[in-house]
């Protein structure tokens, strides 16, 4: 994950969820035949979480961010994924 794709799901964290955010590591994930990267962010000041998952997703020759939140049923990024494929 460059440092420009970074700073791009960074914005998208503390838009989407209005809190700071600090990147902490990227994580590759594999599921419905996909290979995703999803950066791990910290976030300070969330009422209900301290991490975020974000990630790109290609549909229709367009790029689009994906965040999710670590609570209820998600505790890693293969939940984050599995969550946004489900639905």
């Amino acid at each position: 994950m460059t440092e420009l794709e970074i700073a791009e799901l960074k914005g998208a964290v503390e838009r989407e969820h209005r809190c700071p955010a600090t990147y902490r590591t990227s994580e590759q994930v594999r599921e419905h035949l996909r290979q995703v990267e999803v950066a791990v962010f910290d976030i300070l000041g969330h009422p209900r979480a301290l991490v975020c998952y974000a990630w790109f997703v290609e549909r229709a020759g367009r790029r689009r961010t994906h965040t999710l939140l670590r609570e209820g049923p998600i505790h890693s990024s293969l939940d984050a994924v599995r969550q946004e494929y489900e639905e």
